[in-house]
């Protein structure tokens, strides 16, 4: 029984292990994004559950991309 727990314990360990560095690779690219882009992740969560401010979201997609520089010229 005790051996069983330990190869449990080491698998869960190892798997941890494993996603570390795809975890960490998707907290950098959050935490570098624009805070109008992590501002619209949020809304656009929240529209999920039935609270969509579609203004809102409009706007700070065109923020999202004129500061991700994916935009262009400002309208």
């Amino acid at each position: 029984m005790k051996e069983l727990c330990e190869a449990i314990i080491g698998g869960v360990l190892l798997g941890v292990l494993a996603m570390a560095p795809a975890l960490l690779a998707i907290w950098v690219e959050h935490r570098s994004s624009p805070n109008s882009c992590r501002q619209l992740d949020s809304v656009e969560r929240k529209c999920a559950y039935g609270s969509c401010d579609r203004g809102m979201i409009e706007r700070l997609t065109k923020e999202c991309l004129r500061a991700s520089g994916q935009w262009g010229e400002q309208p």
